[in-house]
């Protein structure tokens, strides 16, 4: 399907690759509209057309009114996969730890030189690794 513009015409794939394009490194909201009863839902890319669709379209399953809910999805950054590996790292450490004295996770990561969500901290991150860092907490008895 195409859509005239001011620039010309433009198709309507094009403008659904700018958003990807746009969205490829950051985090992005998607709109579920969902039934509560049957669990039919739709999602849809803001809000104004969640809500129009809430408004205008029964559940085409059970005829209730069906909600909206807010969606985040994180984008795929280089910075968001390496927090979220640095916290899956210090997960595995925190299990491969075996005794009484096992280090919180968050621990693990102050010592990583890492937020509790994974991210640099203000100091920037340490050359420990996880299983390096629960090691020297565990050593050191600073839990």
């Amino acid at each position: 399907m195409e859509t005239e513009t001011s620039a010309g015409v433009e198709s309507r794939t094009a403008r659904n690759d700018v958003r990807s394009e746009k969205t490829a490194g950051s985090s992005y909201t998607v709109y579920r509209v969902h039934c509560p009863d049957c669990g039919h839902s739709k999602e849809c890319n803001n809000r104004a057309d969640a809500a129009t669709r809430q408004r205008k379209t029964p559940c085409p399953n059970c005829n209730r009114m069906m909600g909206v809910t807010e969606l985040r999805r994180p984008g795929d950054s280089a910075e968001f996969r390496l927090a979220s590996q640095a916290v899956a790292a210090a997960v595995d450490a925190q299990r491969s730890v075996s005794g009484d004295d096992v280090p919180s996770v968050n621990a693990i990561l102050e010592a990583m030189g890492r937020s509790p969500d994974g991210y640099p901290s203000d100091g920037g991150p340490t050359d420990l690794t996880a299983n390096q860092a629960a090691r020297a907490l565990v050593e050191d008895g600073a839990l």
